[in-house]
């Protein structure tokens, strides 16, 4: 892109996006409200945030017969892969891991454990 182009981009993104000015180019208006405002940063420091009272360490459900499945997919500097388990009443009663080659994403291994405990769970 031509730097005189790029600058007039830059020059609508930063009226519009960051200053939430509205501004007009070749005759269009670029309104703020068109576009996402920034996230804003955390109120509280994750080091403040009370865990105890977050998480429990009781039954976070109500207990019935059924099964409850748990996947994960990971990626590590050594490689891929991806499990599940299986929980019914309490009892842990399916596991199984896999290793994937390490070109696969974090993504396609999540996927790859989600689709082996459905395709178990059916």
């Amino acid at each position: 892109m031509p730097l005189h182009l790029r600058a007039q981009q830059e020059t609508i993104y930063i009226n519009d996006a960051c200053l939430r000015k509205e501004i007009e180019f070749v005759g269009l208006p670029y309104l703020p409200k068109d576009y996402e405002e920034k996230i804003k940063s955390l109120t509280n420091h994750p080091s403040l945030f009370n865990i105890i009272n977050q998480i429990s360490t009781t039954h976070p459900y109500k207990e019935d017969n059924s099964l409850k499945l748990f996947t994960d997919g990971s990626k590590i500097e050594m490689g891929t892969g991806c499990s599940y388990c299986a929980f019914e009443n309490g009892i842990k009663v399916l596991e199984w891991k896999g290793k994937l080659e390490k070109f696969l994403t974090v993504f396609q291994a999540e996927l790859m454990g989600l689709k082996k405990a459905i395709i178990k769970a059916s």
